[in-house]
């Protein structure tokens, strides 16, 4: 099985710190391979191994830090 891709739209990010904060954070899980956000577009693109974690955890860990992710696309 490939590599899972999730793009969601991560409302309630002010600046820079914010965009690292989420990045650092996802990248510390195991299974995700990839992380990308951006602030102009309020988009989050990430790549992950569908193996070891999910949608479901991502979106709960991008919450947890007090943002509001939602689901953009699922491939």
């Amino acid at each position: 099985m490939g590599d899972g891709v999730l793009e969601l739209v991560v409302r309630g990010m002010t600046c820079a710190s914010c965009v690292h904060k989420i990045e650092s954070s996802l990248t510390k899980h195991r299974g995700i391979l990839y992380c990308s956000v951006a602030l102009a577009t309020n988009k989050a693109h990430i790549k992950y191994d569908p193996e070891i974690i999910g949608p479901r955890d991502i979106i709960h860990t991008i919450e947890s830090l007090g943002f509001e992710p939602s689901l953009v696309k699922i491939e």
